[in-house]
């Protein structure tokens, strides 16, 4: 126990300040008898608003001291004397610090004014730090994996709640820069997702080059015809060199070259495709044939899509089986018995919410329509829960998703906090902190 707890003092001498931002910002030290180096009483009013540009810690503290109420910025070290080793000591923007905060003060600080700072050291719990500690140099993935069921239920529904809306504005911005370099093509930018999804993880990145090395409107001119599609999106992930094949196979690489020919096309190089530890399902071929299934559909472009309501209509349109062909094969050289490969229910449902809600969403916000932000919402409550390893891992811990938004929700709260301990941000993490106070 003892050399834990000598763990624990050298850990908050080399930790960030992060913690005693943290500390401080949520009022969770003890707030009675505050003393500084100059034995100076100091009550505090509001510990201001947290700084994460240049210049003091906090702006707009206001603090009492003997009494007297003082407004202006807060400054915390580790050190009082890392005062001057930032060089605050030369600075003008720190001459309006009212108050010094440090872990230790081992030096009487001073403005560029030549006007002395008082410091304090805040007292707070000796378990909140412990538990800071667990948190930093977690055993699990998810750091606070043995307090989740201590949280209140209402925080936990009010942090999935936002962090919902958080993952889908992270997806936005990708796609808000997708618009811009697409000169706010939709369609366009809708096809490039679309197809990127269809790389089912491990072919994501190829397929996305396959999308982006098609002009749209070559595209366009071809989606009327199954083979032509299918030859263009086989010949651009550069499928159609070999000179033999079946029947089916020379009539792609004749429509191909022809396509090629006419619009200048390059294909993506083939070997960037991944074959191995894929189920044959999921191998680009079927993949590539179930998107031209898609694509194929007078009813699926994004401006026929954004008009829909129904949720139910929604996902027939994005119900997609492989051409006949590809019944009976896996690739071009094998053959077996006819069997029928269509997007499942939980394919489906994942190309909504990975695709189109994302998309829906950043229509509704740039064309300030609730109607569109509001459907991509209701379609993520009224859809089933992905079934990946993050969400298996939340149930292993007893905390389960019921829609794909609540799924939404524990991927961001997994990927953008837990794995990179950024537990001082997240909700849970300040509760199981805060009970330690």
């Amino acid at each position: 126990m003892k050399i834990h707890s000598i763990f624990i003092t050298i850990f908050i001498y080399i930790m960030s300040e992060a913690f005693l931002h943290f500390v401080w910002g949520n009022k969770l030290y003890y707030p009675e008898g505050l003393y500084t180096n100059n034995n100076e009483l100091i009550e505090v009013v509001s510990p201001g608003i947290h700084n994460n540009d240049s210049g003091p810690d906090f702006f707009n503290s206001q603090i009492k001291i003997n009494g007297t109420l003082w407004a202006g910025n807060t400054e915390i070290h580790i050190k009082s004397s890392d005062w001057y080793r930032h060089g605050h000591h030369l600075d003008p923007a720190y001459n309006n610090v009212i108050l010094h905060i440090a872990e230790e003060i081992d030096e009487d600080v001073y403005t560029a004014d030549n006007r002395k700072i008082s410091t304090l050291k805040l007292p707070y719990s000796p378990g909140m730090l412990n538990e800071f500690y667990n948190l930093e140099f977690p055993a699990h993935s998810i750091p606070c994996a043995g307090k989740l069921q201590s949280v209140e239920k209402i925080i936990w529904i009010n942090w999935l709640e936002r962090l919902k809306t958080e993952r889908l504005e992270r997806k936005s911005e990708e796609i808000f820069k997708d618009l811009e370099k697409n000169k706010n093509h939709r369609e366009l930018t809708f096809f490039i997702y679309l197809t990127r999804h269809f790389g089912f993880g491990k072919n994501s990145d190829p397929f996305e080059q396959i999308a982006r090395s098609i002009p749209f409107s070559t595209l366009e001119k071809c989606r009327t015809n199954r083979l032509k599609t299918e030859a263009l999106l086989f010949g651009q992930a550069g499928m159609l060199n070999n000179t033999t094949g079946d029947d089916y196979y020379q009539k792609l690489k004749t429509e191909y070259e022809f396509i090629k020919h006419k619009w200048n096309l390059t294909p993506i190089n083939s070997s960037l495709l991944k074959l191995s530890k894929i189920r044959p399902q999921n191998f680009p071929v079927i993949r590539l044939s179930l998107l031209a299934g898609l694509i194929c559909k007078p009813a699926f472009t994004f401006s026929n899509l954004m008009n829909i309501t129904d949720i139910q209509y929604l996902k027939s349109i994005f119900q997609s089986e492989v051409s006949e062909y590809w019944q009976s094969h896996f690739s071009f050289e094998k053959e077996h018995a006819k069997k029928i490969k269509i997007l499942g229910k939980s394919a489906v449902s994942a190309l909504l919410i990975n695709v189109f809600v994302p998309n829906i969403f950043v229509y509704g916000k740039q064309n300030n329509s609730e109607v569109h932000v509001n459907f991509a919402m209701e379609i993520l409550e009224n859809n089933e829960s992905e079934n990946n390893s993050i969400i298996a891992e939340w149930e292993k811990y007893g905390i389960s998703a019921d829609n794909a938004g609540t799924a939404q929700a524990l991927i961001q709260l997994k990927k953008e906090y837990c794995d990179k301990k950024k537990c001082l941000y997240c909700h849970i993490g300040y509760q199981v902190l805060k009970m330690q106070k």
